[in-house]
């Protein structure tokens, strides 16, 4: 690795780098290789004060994998070079001799192979070569049945072969093969798009007048929601004006003369002969008209601009054929003009602007123009998309500056979005997308609301021909009324209609200050008196309170040390209503008695808007599938009913089971302002309070304190829970609630993985996805335990202590989680919150015989321990999958320091214990 080599290196990108790991001396050092060579590799290490020195023989070096295969041995060490700054060490690794050039060589290849490891594959090159089969050469098949089964099957056998990928879904398609003769090549099999159908937009035009339902293409999350909710909007207010100014295809091939004067000669014949060329063009087509010809000259080419009407076909194909022809017919006629001096032509001279954004086809046009107009007042914005008018226009006229800034063509937030959906759902040309997408958006006070007027220039697309013909395809065409003869005119104004609704409202989710895309459902934004902050005082207090005969004089407020977190934030931008947790000291009157009571007001959050808290933070995720997943399956993490049933626990349970509750001196459930209220015990000045982040205050005493409470619980309405279920919403653990959301569980476990690989680790990551892929197996076993009333949210956080004669009582709160399942989920959740990651398998295995110990007395059950044990593991997978899942989404945007801790503990857990119970 000298300063002049003469051999062209390969340079890695950061966090690209290949890792290595070499020995010298018996020493290992570990690194990433930042560049290569055929003579050797640049290497950083880091500088741990190890001896690295030039001349140093490297025994044994592995590139990427530790196996032989890609070990290379004998290499030399020619500079080591220690940077103090970045505290690390730049090592020159070179090749001695040829035979390390050629396993250098050797790894490298390897790892730029598909399929691994080489050995195999080198077995086959003879077998391959008798059956006719090369990695650089697909299957052939003669024309007439290169679309039948057997020509299909062969060449994915090929991919099969080379590549290792079976294709199993790629094969798996309802297309039969002669359907897709004459659109694609090499066929193998189809792509699945999923289809939400947007709107309907009302479409006021002269093709479409009424609803129209519009079929989406996509995998982009919200999009089909933010299209509906922009076209309710406009639907409100009289719909969408449509209107089609005009349309033509065109074509522009070059003609190549000797000198300019030949080119211009050129022209002149062009323009003397035009209806001689319209009629040659027009002869191979029923449907294209050629409408104008006009010449460009450029030096010694002439280009030609063919403008076509289609009729309802895109008709690039159509007018490349036409214009051929005609170009065919004028090199006969001119090629013996000397005076035009001709020399060739080319079809296309990239005069047409065919697929590409440019200035030309949004000025004039290429496909058809459409123009699009609706009004929205002032109501409806307020209402449905929470925005003024004023904020609309001011948030738009600042964004068209920036438009202008960046060299945008035209100004729109999301054109794109619309296009490539309808096209792929209808079978356009999706390569179209990129001219057709380029559009205007105008919007402006008027009146009560604001004028909103869009203008797509250059929609290339058609009703049929190409795709169209497919049969899904042309199932969505005919959603729309748009499949056939006479109807492109009415998908461009359908489109159109779309594409402005989709900008409204995104439009209006950025001018809102909303910081998710704008896709709410109606039913969420009815107006509601929620509770304001003036309102809570001690008259309200007073009508909370139990006893209605104690008068509270006045209500002083004290600090409390509970931090509004994300909820509350949330909710206080959203405008919802007034929650949190207060402190009071209560200035009370009772039968000509005076006394103080300290208290704790709790104004809680109704469980809709728990629920879209949740999904707007599965937003901020940045994560296309995860707010749509998060929406439908968000019972997995019991916020349905949340609100009401933590005041109806308190209210509700027995008496074994209150001891360990704050007392609770009122209460309101009022549904139709969403006021959820409790008064209860101040627990602030109480030992052990928010401890979460705290191990060392929970002593053995503390620990066993807690367990003996929740074996109490437990013990009560263990196998026998159904009088609680008449008096307190709660539902039971349902395997079939957990299955259906698997996909969201199993996104959620990718991302975050993705997202906090120092925390999740690839081993737990590989079992949280095995267990994911059979949770039938594992719930099933945990339906089959007896079940019982559970926390559901069993950490340090919702705990304290009372102090009391006899020694300290644990008291739990927070019970809006509260579910029937399995006693091992508080056992585990609690352990794995309050033990520290040292030695924790020798506690947590103390602990659970203690509380197992403790269970049995109270229920007179003799449980198998190891029944009792293998139920704990599936609980355990539970608690990863599902609410640490979810903590570990709510840690993107507020940090939480004991995760690591927390969730190291749950994943030593589960990865020392799954093989014994479920086999490797």
């Amino acid at each position: 690795m000298t300063k002049n080599r003469r051999e062209p290196r390969t340079y890695y990108h950061q966090y690209r780098e290949p890792r290595v790991l070499f020995f010298i001396r018996e020493q290992s050092f570990s690194g990433l290789i930042i560049d290569r060579s055929v003579e050797g590799l640049g290497i950083v290490i880091p500088d741990e004060d190890r001896d690295i020195k030039p001349g140093d023989i490297i025994s044994s070096m592995y590139i990427v994998h530790p196996e032989k295969d890609y070990c290379v041995e004998g290499l030399t060490v020619a500079f080591a070079k220690r940077d103090d700054v970045a505290r690390k060490i730049n090592v020159g690794v070179m090749a001695a001799g040829q035979e390390q050039k050629d396993q250098l060589a050797t790894v490298f290849a390897l790892l730029m192979e598909a399929r691994k490891p080489a050995k195999k594959q080198r077995k086959k090159k003879v077998e391959e070569k008798k059956r006719g089969i090369h990695p650089d050469r697909i299957p052939a098949s003669r024309m007439l049945n290169h679309y039948d089964d057997e020509a299909v099957k062969s060449r994915l056998d090929w991919i099969k072969e080379f590549y290792g990928i079976n294709a199993r879904y790629l094969k798996s398609n309802r297309l039969y093969p002669d359907r897709v003769v004459g659109h694609i090549e090499n066929y193998v099999g189809t792509v699945e798009v999923p289809v939400g159908v947007a709107g309907p937009i009302l479409v006021k035009g002269t093709y479409t007048d009424g609803y129209v339902a519009v079929p989406i293409a996509t995998t982009e999350g919200a999009l089909v929601s933010s299209i509906t909710r922009g076209a309710r909007a406009c639907n409100m207010c009289g719909g969408v004006k449509v209107h089609v100014t005009r349309q033509h295809m065109l074509r522009a091939p070059m003609f190549i003369c000797q000198d300019m004067d030949g080119a211009i000669n050129l022209q002149r014949w062009i323009e003397k002969h035009r209806e001689e060329i319209i009629a040659k063009a027009e002869s191979i087509s029923s449907v294209a008209r050629l409408v104008r010809l006009e010449p460009v000259l450029f030096n010694n080419a002439l280009h030609v601009k063919f403008f076509y009407d289609t009729g309802d076909a895109s008709g690039q194909n159509m007018t490349s054929a036409c214009t051929f022809f005609a170009c065919e017919w004028i090199e006969t006629k001119v090629k013996e003009y000397s005076s035009i001096k001709y020399r060739h032509y080319r079809i296309e001279g990239n005069f047409s602007g065919d697929k590409k954004l440019n200035y030309q086809n949004f000025i004039l046009g290429r496909g058809i123009s459409v123009v699009a107009d609706a009004f929205v007042n002032e109501r409806v914005l307020r209402r449905l998309l929470r925005v003024t008018p004023g904020d609309l226009v001011d948030g738009w006229r600042n964004a068209e500056v920036a438009a202008a800034q960046i060299g945008m063509f035209g100004a729109n937030i999301n054109f794109a979005n619309v296009v490539a959906g309808v096209f792929t759902a209808t079978g356009q040309d999706i390569a179209s997308v990129h001219e057709s997408a380029g559009g205007i958006i105008k919007v402006y006070c008027e009146g009560d609301g604001v004028r909103v007027s869009t203008v797509l220039p250059s929609l290339v697309i058609g009703t049929v021909g190409g795709g169209t013909s497919l049969p899904s395809q042309r199932e969505c065409l005919e959603i729309m009324g748009c499949y056939g003869s006479g109807r492109v005119f009415r998908l461009a104004e359908i489109i159109a209609a779309a594409c402005l609704s989709l900008d409204l409202s995104t439009m209006a989710a950025i001018a809102s200050g909303d910081f998710v895309h704008a896709h709410e459902r109606l039913g969420r934004n009815r107006p509601k008196k929620t509770l304001a902050k003036s309102e809570v005082n001690k008259k309200f207090i007073s009508q909370l309170l139990y006893d209605k005969e104690a008068r509270v004089i006045s209500a002083k407020t004290k600090d409390i040390d509970a931090s509004a977190g994300v909820t509350s934030s949330i909710l206080n931008k959203r405008r919802m209503g007034y929650t949190g947790i207060f402190r009071y000291t209560l200035a009370l009157e009772k039968e000509d008695r005076k006394y103080e009571q300290p208290v704790v007001l709790k104004l809680k959050s109704s469980d809709t808007e728990m629920v879209e808290i949740g999904i707007n933070i599965a937003r901020l995720s940045g994560e296309d599938r995860l707010p749509g997943l998060f929406e439908a399956y968000h019972d997995v993490f019991g916020y349905e009913q949340s609100c009401v049933r933590e005041i109806l626990i308190y209210e509700k349970s027995c008496d074994t089971v209150k001891q360990y509750f704050p007392r609770l001196y009122g209460s309101m459930i009022n549904d139709e302002r969403s006021i959820y209220s409790l008064v209860m015990e101040d627990f602030n000045d109480q030992p052990m309070l928010n401890t979460i982040d705290n191990t060392e205050s929970w002593t053995e005493e503390r620990i066993k304190s807690m367990l003996t409470a929740l074996a109490d619980i437990h013990g009560a309405y263990l196998g026998d829970y159904r009088a609680l279920q008449d008096v307190v919403p709660i539902k039971v653990f349902d395997p079939e609630t957990v299955y259906k959301a698997r996909h969201l569980l199993r996104e959620l476990t990718k991302y975050n993985y993705s997202r906090h690989t120092d925390i999740v680790s690839k081993q737990l990551l590989k079992i949280l996805n095995k267990y994911l892929r059979k949770l039938p197996e594992h719930t099933e076993g945990m339906a089959a335990f007896p079940m019982t009333l559970s926390h559901n949210d069993s950490n340090p956080r919702n705990v304290c202590f009372r102090r009391q004669d006899g020694g300290d009582i644990p008291i739990i709160y927070d019970w809006e989680l509260s579910l029937i399942q399995n006693p091992q989920h508080d056992l585990v959740e609690f352990l794995v919150f309050v033990l520290p990651n040292e030695k924790f398998t020798d506690n947590f295995n103390k602990y659970a015989d203690f509380y197992l110990v403790e269970l049995r007395k109270r229920t007179g059950k003799r449980f198998s321990k190891k029944a009792f044990f293998d139920v704990l593991l599936m609980n355990a997978l539970d608690l990863a999958a599902v609410r640490i899942n979810l903590y570990l989404l709510v840690h993107n945007i507020n940090r939480f320091g004991f995760l690591k801790r927390v969730y190291g503990n749950l994943a030593h857990l589960i990865t020392s214990h799954y093989g014994m119970v479920f086999g490797k």
